[in-house]
Protein backbone atom coordinates (compact mmCIF):
# COMPACT_ATOMS: atom_id res chain seq x y z
CA UNK A 1 0.00 0.00 0.00
CA UNK A 2 1.01 3.34 -0.67
CA UNK A 3 -0.86 6.58 1.64
CA UNK A 4 -1.34 6.06 5.60
CA UNK A 5 -3.25 9.09 6.92
CA UNK A 6 -1.55 10.04 9.80
CA UNK A 7 -3.61 10.36 13.56
CA UNK A 8 -2.23 13.50 14.80
CA UNK A 9 -2.35 15.46 11.45
CA UNK A 10 -5.71 14.33 9.94
CA UNK A 11 -5.37 16.90 6.93
CA UNK A 12 -2.04 15.19 5.87
CA UNK A 13 -1.35 12.12 4.24
CA UNK A 14 2.15 10.82 4.11
CA UNK A 15 3.58 8.43 1.82
CA UNK A 16 4.20 5.15 3.26
CA UNK A 17 5.35 2.30 2.23
CA UNK A 18 3.21 -0.36 4.29
CA UNK A 19 -0.23 1.87 5.00
CA UNK A 20 -3.10 0.13 5.63
CA UNK A 21 -5.15 1.45 2.79
CA UNK A 22 -4.79 3.24 -0.61
CA UNK A 23 -6.53 6.13 -1.31
CA UNK A 24 -7.06 5.98 -5.39
CA UNK A 25 -9.10 8.78 -6.03
CA UNK A 26 -9.22 12.90 -5.00
CA UNK A 27 -5.90 13.16 -6.16
CA UNK A 28 -5.49 16.57 -7.55
CA UNK A 29 -2.88 19.45 -7.94
CA UNK A 30 -3.12 22.86 -6.03
CA UNK A 31 -1.22 26.16 -6.94
CA UNK A 32 0.00 27.79 -4.04
CA UNK A 33 2.73 30.65 -5.25
CA UNK A 34 5.14 29.20 -7.06
CA UNK A 35 4.44 25.67 -5.94
CA UNK A 36 2.55 22.94 -6.77
CA UNK A 37 1.51 20.76 -4.21
CA UNK A 38 -0.80 17.37 -4.25
CA UNK A 39 -4.06 17.03 -2.75
CA UNK A 40 -5.94 13.71 -1.51
CA UNK A 41 -9.10 14.13 -0.76
CA UNK A 42 -8.56 17.83 0.12
CA UNK A 43 -5.77 16.57 2.62
CA UNK A 44 -1.98 17.72 1.30
CA UNK A 45 0.43 15.18 0.67
CA UNK A 46 3.52 14.23 2.04
CA UNK A 47 6.98 13.07 1.67
CA UNK A 48 8.04 9.84 4.41
CA UNK A 49 9.81 12.16 6.34
CA UNK A 50 6.86 14.22 6.97
CA UNK A 51 7.96 17.17 4.23
CA UNK A 52 4.96 18.77 1.93
CA UNK A 53 5.55 16.92 -1.39
CA UNK A 54 5.77 20.14 -3.54
CA UNK A 55 7.47 21.14 -6.87
CA UNK A 56 7.99 24.74 -8.33
CA UNK A 57 8.10 22.62 -12.38
CA UNK A 58 5.02 22.41 -13.82
CA UNK A 59 5.62 19.41 -15.68
CA UNK A 60 7.68 17.36 -12.80
CA UNK A 61 4.11 18.12 -11.00
CA UNK A 62 1.88 17.10 -13.78
CA UNK A 63 4.41 13.79 -14.27
CA UNK A 64 4.01 12.71 -10.54
CA UNK A 65 0.02 13.14 -11.00
CA UNK A 66 -0.08 10.95 -13.93
CA UNK A 67 2.59 8.46 -12.23
CA UNK A 68 0.47 8.48 -9.30
CA UNK A 69 -2.99 8.22 -11.23
CA UNK A 70 -1.50 5.45 -13.51
CA UNK A 71 -0.78 2.99 -10.21
CA UNK A 72 -4.55 3.51 -8.63
CA UNK A 73 -6.29 0.78 -7.54
CA UNK A 74 -3.01 -1.31 -7.47
CA UNK A 75 -3.07 -3.71 -4.04
CA UNK A 76 0.77 -4.45 -4.36
CA UNK A 77 1.73 -0.83 -4.87
CA UNK A 78 5.51 -0.29 -3.58
CA UNK A 79 7.55 2.64 -3.70
CA UNK A 80 9.58 0.82 -6.51
CA UNK A 81 6.67 1.66 -8.67
CA UNK A 82 6.34 5.24 -8.12
CA UNK A 83 10.03 6.02 -8.90
CA UNK A 84 9.24 10.11 -10.03
CA UNK A 85 7.16 10.75 -7.19
CA UNK A 86 9.84 8.79 -4.34
CA UNK A 87 13.00 10.57 -6.27
CA UNK A 88 11.51 13.57 -5.87
CA UNK A 89 10.51 13.18 -2.11
CA UNK A 90 13.88 12.15 -1.51
CA UNK A 91 14.98 15.38 -2.75
CA UNK A 92 12.80 17.26 -0.23
CA UNK A 93 13.79 15.17 2.59
CA UNK A 94 17.66 15.44 1.97
CA UNK A 95 19.09 16.88 4.95
CA UNK A 96 21.10 20.05 3.65
CA UNK A 97 24.26 18.93 5.46
CA UNK A 98 24.37 15.66 3.41
CA UNK A 99 27.96 15.45 2.64
CA UNK A 100 28.48 12.69 -0.03
CA UNK A 101 30.98 14.94 -1.37
CA UNK A 102 33.61 13.96 1.11
CA UNK A 103 37.19 12.59 -0.34
CA UNK A 104 37.15 9.01 1.98
CA UNK A 105 33.18 8.71 0.69
CA UNK A 106 33.90 9.13 -2.81
CA UNK A 107 37.21 6.67 -2.62
CA UNK A 108 35.02 4.53 -1.14
CA UNK A 109 32.36 4.51 -4.04
CA UNK A 110 35.46 3.97 -6.28
CA UNK A 111 36.82 0.85 -4.31
CA UNK A 112 33.29 -1.15 -4.79
CA UNK A 113 32.55 0.46 -8.27
CA UNK A 114 31.32 -2.39 -10.34
CA UNK A 115 33.18 -1.56 -13.62
CA UNK A 116 37.03 -1.38 -11.65
CA UNK A 117 36.27 -5.02 -10.20
CA UNK A 118 37.26 -7.29 -12.91
CA UNK A 119 40.14 -9.39 -14.73
CA UNK A 120 41.20 -7.74 -17.76
CA UNK A 121 41.31 -10.29 -20.84
CA UNK A 122 43.42 -9.08 -23.88
CA UNK A 123 41.66 -8.79 -26.78
CA UNK A 124 42.68 -8.75 -30.01
CA UNK A 125 39.00 -7.64 -31.43
CA UNK A 126 36.11 -5.94 -29.54
CA UNK A 127 33.12 -8.62 -29.54
CA UNK A 128 29.99 -7.01 -30.78
CA UNK A 129 27.54 -7.39 -27.95
CA UNK A 130 24.83 -5.06 -29.18
CA UNK A 131 22.03 -8.06 -28.46
CA UNK A 132 22.95 -8.20 -24.84
CA UNK A 133 19.51 -6.02 -24.05
CA UNK A 134 17.49 -8.76 -25.62
CA UNK A 135 17.17 -11.39 -23.24
CA UNK A 136 15.86 -13.93 -25.35
CA UNK A 137 18.66 -14.06 -27.37
CA UNK A 138 21.72 -14.73 -24.80
CA UNK A 139 22.70 -18.24 -25.32
CA UNK A 140 25.99 -17.04 -27.44
CA UNK A 141 27.63 -15.42 -24.50
CA UNK A 142 27.16 -18.47 -22.03
CA UNK A 143 30.57 -20.03 -23.57
CA UNK A 144 32.57 -17.06 -23.26
CA UNK A 145 34.83 -16.57 -20.23
CA UNK A 146 33.17 -13.73 -17.94
CA UNK A 147 36.43 -11.58 -17.91
CA UNK A 148 36.40 -11.89 -22.03
CA UNK A 149 32.88 -10.23 -21.68
CA UNK A 150 33.20 -7.66 -18.71
CA UNK A 151 36.63 -6.60 -20.82
CA UNK A 152 34.71 -5.92 -24.00
CA UNK A 153 31.95 -4.02 -22.08
CA UNK A 154 33.56 -2.37 -19.46
CA UNK A 155 36.59 -0.89 -21.08
CA UNK A 156 34.87 1.31 -23.69
CA UNK A 157 32.73 2.99 -20.44
CA UNK A 158 36.18 3.37 -18.55
CA UNK A 159 37.55 5.50 -21.43
CA UNK A 160 34.42 7.01 -22.24
CA UNK A 161 34.14 8.54 -18.51
CA UNK A 162 38.02 9.37 -19.05
CA UNK A 163 36.93 11.80 -22.07
CA UNK A 164 33.69 12.97 -20.66
CA UNK A 165 35.70 14.04 -17.19
CA UNK A 166 39.44 14.70 -18.98
CA UNK A 167 40.78 12.70 -16.19
CA UNK A 168 42.83 9.48 -16.42
CA UNK A 169 42.22 6.17 -17.14
CA UNK A 170 40.96 4.42 -13.68
CA UNK A 171 42.43 1.89 -12.47
CA UNK A 172 40.55 -1.89 -12.72
CA UNK A 173 41.48 -5.05 -10.38
CA UNK A 174 39.77 -7.70 -9.40
CA UNK A 175 41.91 -8.57 -6.30
CA UNK A 176 41.09 -8.13 -2.80
CA UNK A 177 43.90 -5.37 -2.63
CA UNK A 178 42.04 -2.70 -4.27
CA UNK A 179 44.20 0.03 -5.90
CA UNK A 180 44.26 3.92 -4.90
CA UNK A 181 42.12 5.56 -7.90
CA UNK A 182 44.75 8.44 -9.13
CA UNK A 183 44.19 11.53 -7.52
CA UNK A 184 43.07 13.08 -10.69
CA UNK A 185 39.91 11.26 -10.77
CA UNK A 186 38.92 11.47 -6.99
CA UNK A 187 39.66 14.98 -7.44
CA UNK A 188 37.56 15.45 -10.24
CA UNK A 189 34.50 14.10 -8.48
CA UNK A 190 34.77 15.34 -5.62
CA UNK A 191 34.82 18.70 -7.59
CA UNK A 192 32.15 17.51 -9.02
CA UNK A 193 30.13 16.74 -6.11
CA UNK A 194 31.02 20.20 -4.21
CA UNK A 195 29.50 22.38 -7.33
CA UNK A 196 26.50 20.57 -7.89
CA UNK A 197 23.01 21.20 -5.83
CA UNK A 198 21.60 19.37 -3.50
CA UNK A 199 19.07 17.46 -5.56
CA UNK A 200 21.80 16.35 -8.02
CA UNK A 201 23.88 14.47 -5.49
CA UNK A 202 20.25 12.94 -4.43
CA UNK A 203 19.78 11.82 -8.04
CA UNK A 204 23.45 10.66 -8.42
CA UNK A 205 23.15 8.56 -4.85
CA UNK A 206 20.06 7.14 -5.52
CA UNK A 207 21.20 5.41 -9.35
CA UNK A 208 24.51 4.73 -7.90
CA UNK A 209 23.18 2.78 -4.81
CA UNK A 210 21.34 0.68 -7.50
CA UNK A 211 23.72 0.32 -10.55
CA UNK A 212 26.51 -0.20 -7.79
CA UNK A 213 28.60 2.44 -10.01
CA UNK A 214 29.39 5.65 -9.07
CA UNK A 215 30.90 6.35 -13.01
CA UNK A 216 27.71 4.59 -14.71
CA UNK A 217 25.49 6.87 -12.11
CA UNK A 218 27.33 10.03 -13.40
CA UNK A 219 27.29 9.02 -16.87
CA UNK A 220 23.59 8.11 -16.92
CA UNK A 221 22.46 11.12 -15.60
CA UNK A 222 24.02 13.21 -17.74
CA UNK A 223 23.12 11.47 -20.81
CA UNK A 224 26.25 9.70 -22.18
CA UNK A 225 24.69 6.01 -21.41
CA UNK A 226 21.69 5.31 -21.87
CA UNK A 227 19.75 3.59 -19.57
CA UNK A 228 19.34 0.09 -20.63
CA UNK A 229 22.85 -0.08 -21.47
CA UNK A 230 23.53 0.86 -17.83
CA UNK A 231 21.56 -1.72 -16.21
CA UNK A 232 22.65 -4.00 -18.24
CA UNK A 233 26.82 -3.14 -17.57
CA UNK A 234 25.50 -2.75 -13.55
CA UNK A 235 24.35 -6.62 -13.96
CA UNK A 236 26.56 -7.96 -16.13
CA UNK A 237 27.83 -11.06 -14.01
CA UNK A 238 24.06 -11.91 -13.58
CA UNK A 239 23.32 -11.47 -16.93
CA UNK A 240 26.56 -14.00 -17.72
CA UNK A 241 24.63 -16.40 -15.24
CA UNK A 242 21.04 -15.84 -16.74
CA UNK A 243 22.83 -17.05 -20.15
CA UNK A 244 23.82 -20.36 -18.73
CA UNK A 245 20.73 -20.89 -16.69
CA UNK A 246 17.93 -18.99 -18.26
CA UNK A 247 15.96 -16.01 -17.64
CA UNK A 248 13.72 -15.98 -14.96
CA UNK A 249 10.53 -13.46 -14.19
CA UNK A 250 12.48 -12.24 -11.01
CA UNK A 251 15.19 -10.71 -13.61
CA UNK A 252 12.98 -9.50 -15.96
CA UNK A 253 11.08 -7.71 -12.79
CA UNK A 254 14.60 -6.23 -12.04
CA UNK A 255 15.85 -4.64 -14.62
CA UNK A 256 12.50 -3.61 -16.04
CA UNK A 257 12.11 -1.11 -11.91
CA UNK A 258 15.83 -0.43 -12.65
CA UNK A 259 15.27 0.97 -16.18
CA UNK A 260 12.14 2.65 -15.27
CA UNK A 261 13.81 4.50 -12.10
CA UNK A 262 16.99 5.28 -14.50
CA UNK A 263 14.76 7.25 -16.90
CA UNK A 264 12.61 9.14 -14.41
CA UNK A 265 15.82 9.90 -12.88
CA UNK A 266 17.08 11.44 -15.82
CA UNK A 267 13.54 13.23 -16.78
CA UNK A 268 13.70 14.88 -13.09
CA UNK A 269 17.44 15.35 -13.63
CA UNK A 270 16.74 17.85 -17.21
CA UNK A 271 13.39 19.44 -15.47
CA UNK A 272 15.19 20.39 -12.23
CA UNK A 273 18.18 21.58 -14.59
CA UNK A 274 16.10 23.44 -16.25
CA UNK A 275 14.93 25.68 -13.43
CA UNK A 276 18.75 26.17 -12.26
CA UNK A 277 19.27 28.10 -15.95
Amino acid sequence: MLFSTQFRASQVVRLCDKARNFISKGLEIQRCGNFYKFLINGKSLQTPLGNTLQTTHPRIAQHVLSELLSRANDPLLRFACIPITMLLAECLDAPSSLEIHKREHIQELLDFDVLLNFELDELTQPLGLESLSQLDKLGYIKDMKLKTLQTSCFLPLLHKFKNVYNVPMPIYNISLSRPQQPDEIVNALQQCMQKYPIWKCILIRRVQAHLRSIILAMLVLEGHVDPKEAVRNSRLEETYQAAKWGVTTEFRETERQLDALLRAARLLHALLNDLEH
